[in-house]
């Protein structure tokens, strides 16, 4: 529920939900991925840290008050201010928010209709006097 109000305009966005073994283990992709560690402090960066350490310890760290996210992460060196884009058999999902407008929802299956056809689309919907998420299959 908290992702959904972080990370999508309060449940008005969408979700792409990947294929993990397509992305962490395809070098030419990315460079690198794995798991985000969550610490109380900011890790302690050293000069005589090699190159690889620094940038472990910089992108795949955070707050321990995140780690209800349970966050794995992948990069890619060189790529900044690229668009890296991902092909069908990369993509397992699609999650539409719970509270994203019909019309959006419409404009958004249209396109993954056209891009991903294989790919099942689901919609997010609010339990019921819980905290809790359920999904529908809409395409």
């Amino acid at each position: 529920m908290l992702l959904w109000s972080h990370y999508s305009g309060s449940h008005t966005g969408y979700c792409i939900g990947f294929k993990s073994t397509e992305l962490f283990f395809n070098e030419s992709r990315f460079g690198s991925g794995g798991k985000v560690m969550y610490e109380e402090k900011l890790p302690i960066i050293l000069p005589t840290d090699d190159i690889y350490g620094q940038m472990v310890k910089q992108i795949y760290t955070k707050s321990k008050v995140w780690e209800y996210e349970d966050e794995y992460r992948v990069t890619k060196g060189g790529a900044a201010n690229q668009i890296v884009g991902f092909t069908q058999k990369e993509v397992a999902e699609i999650i539409i928010g719970a509270s994203m407008k019909e019309s959006d929802i419409k404009y958004v299956v249209s396109i993954c209709k056209c891009n991903f056809p294989a790919i099942p689309i689901f919609k997010t919907i609010v339990v019921p006097r819980t905290f809790d998420l359920g999904f529908i299959q809409i395409a």
